[in-house]
């Protein structure tokens, strides 16, 4: 091969979408001398069936490769990649069918590793399936296509292998003590350190890696040259609780799909910290595991927030309910967005939830068309709300913040400053006097009340609420809101006065609205709230009696 040729680059050869299989490229890593340049074969096949070439291409020498078989019945046999990009711009060069292509430093290690300890020891060659090369990322049509199917490459992979990259001098100890590891079994320090080094980070961080580890019939992890099955790993694993938690995630989720009980919320605010090259991924990474998104078709030529869009009205027509609508309150709204506007109530799915909301059985619709009818309108970005408009917001407080809780301070002196900051007309020492650890929140807010000339007793949502919550930091996000009507309670957002309580068909929660300034008839979502009075449809009996009329806004 000369020089020329040698240095010119490698241009991927369009897959045919002609059959009803689904095409794909499988790639062969050649042997070679260590310290050389990785060279590798790339060439098309199918997923449902793996087509004999003729003898003039066959260039690659297929037949010796473990994934052919003549007989075989199916799909090829190959083993999936799972790994960590890493820094895009820190890159390798490899040939491919002679012609070069770029990889990130991270694969190219991994290929390296392959070629130069797994090859010299096996006497046939596995296919691989590797996102970056077997997929043309400069294709966005092929990239779209590749990521609607890419579920079944895992699913029907022989093996999924977990790259965790090169192994150090904590690699071997900390794959024993996985081994090892349960309940019962009192680690060392420097097990747990191994483990820690090890075993956080990198591959656990990655939002791509869920689906992957989901699907797969077979995992086994690999760092460097040593290997651990995945079934070393249980529910017990304590190396630390970002790790412990990262785990269980994985394991619970690996269940849940194969119980088919995957929750749409529960999975992208679980995996949304994820991290991951582009927003949009959030919803393609986890379409494949999570039934209600499985209409939601990956697209890259879409921006994010119609991507969201498309993904919350999936979850509601999926569900039947409005329960996606408590995760729109969260710390911060659309950094990640693009230009234009997003509505409401589609939740940002890149930031963490800003307070908590217990899941409570919805409204049901009084219709099995009435779910079809919030989405009925011309335009994906409004939702037709139909339910009752209750009452106004007469006052409140700003939402309860974090802003003193990484204060190195006694715990009692944080509540007093954070109570002082969330209702700032009550007096300090009336405030004192009241926080935990025989913290009566009743008697402050109806403190707070009496100075903004209201007058109550003691209702059932500060009860509920003081009884449920043992520390204060379960209200973060929460404003007190008293009404015209003399309701009480908290909303989940930022309330003012004047803003509507709306109680709508298909929401467990009544709902703070926001009139738009340049439609009367349009609203956007402040957040779901906890009210006495209106929390078991008595907003809808009094529909029935007459005393209120049920009315259809559009929510923005």
């Amino acid at each position: 091969m000369d020089l020329e040729t040698r240095n010119e680059r490698y241009v991927y050869e369009a897959l045919s979408y002609e059959t009803r299989h689904h095409p794909i490229r499988l790639l062969k890593v050649l042997q070679g001398e260590k310290g050389n340049r990785i060279c590798c074969e790339l060439f098309h096949t199918h997923l449902t069936t793996f087509e004999k070439p003729s003898e003039d291409s066959d260039c690659f020498g297929l037949a010796a490769f473990e994934g052919y078989n003549e007989d075989f019945e199916g799909d090829p046999r190959y083993t999936a990649l799972s790994y960590v990009w890493g820094d895009h711009t820190d890159r390798v060069t490899i040939q491919v069918c002679g012609k070069e292509l770029s990889v990130t430093k991270n694969l190219f290690k991994f290929l390296e590793c392959h070629r130069d300890t797994f090859l010299r020891n096996r006497s046939t060659e596995p296919l691989f399936w590797i996102d970056a090369i077997c997929i043309d990322q400069s294709n966005i049509g092929e990239r779209s296509r590749q990521v609607e199917s890419m579920a079944e490459v895992y699913k029907k992979a022989q093996n999924v292998l977990i790259w965790l990259g090169e192994e150090n001098g904590d690699t071997s100890i900390a794959f024993e003590t996985a081994q090892k590891w349960n309940e019962d079994y009192q680690a060392t320090e420097q097990e747990r350190q191994a483990c820690s080094k090890t075993f956080e980070g990198g591959w656990w961080d990655r939002l791509w890696v869920v689906q992957e580890a989901v699907h797969a019939r077979s995992l086994l992890m690999r760092c460097g040259t040593l290997e651990l099955r995945w079934e070393s790993f249980n529910e017990e694993v304590e190396w630390s609780l970002e790790l412990f938690l990262k785990i269980w995630e994985m394991i619970e989720c690996r269940r849940d799909f194969q119980n088919n009980k995957h929750d749409a919320t529960w999975v992208l605010d679980n995996f949304g910290d994820r991290k991951y090259y582009d927003p949009r991924d959030i919803i393609f990474a986890t379409r494949s595991i999570v039934p209600a998104l499985v209409s939601v078709v990956p697209d890259y030529s879409l921006c994010t927030a119609d991507v969201f869009i498309s993904a919350t009205r999936a979850i509601i027509s999926h569900e039947k309910s409005l329960d996606v609508l408590l995760h729109t309150s969260r710390k911060t709204r659309w950094g990640l967005l693009e230009t234009r506007p997003t509505p409401s109530w589609v939740p940002d799915w890149t930031v963490e939830d800003y307070g908590f909301l217990e899941y409570r059985p919805p409204l049901e619709f009084k219709d099995d068309d009435r779910i079809d009818d919030v989405l009925s309108h011309e335009d994906p970005s409004i939702l037709l709300l139909k339910g009752v408009a209750v009452d106004q917001i007469f006052c409140t407080t700003a939402p309860l913040r974090s802003v003193y809780w990484e204060e190195q301070s006694a715990p009692e002196v944080d509540e007093i400053k954070q109570l002082q900051n969330w209702f700032p007309e009550c007096d300090k020492k009336f405030v004192a006097r009241n926080t935990r650890p025989n913290l009566n929140l009743n008697n402050i807010v109806n403190n707070w009340l009496q100075r903004r000339g209201k007058t109550t007793t003691a209702f059932r949502t500060i009860k509920s609420l003081v009884e449920r919550m043992n520390q204060l930091w379960h209200l973060e996000g929460y404003s007190f809101i008293t009404t015209q009507n003399g309701r009480h309670g908290f909303v989940l957002g930022e309330a003012k006065e004047g803003d509507l309580v709306f109680v709508a068909y298909g929401s467990g929660y009544p709902l703070v609205l926001r009139q738009e300034d340049t439609d009367e008839s349009s609203y956007r979502l402040i957040g779901c709230a906890i009210i006495d009075e209106l929390m078991d449809g008595e907003a809808f009996e009094m529909v029935k009696v007459g005393t209120l009329d049920e009315q259809t806004i559009l929510l923005r």
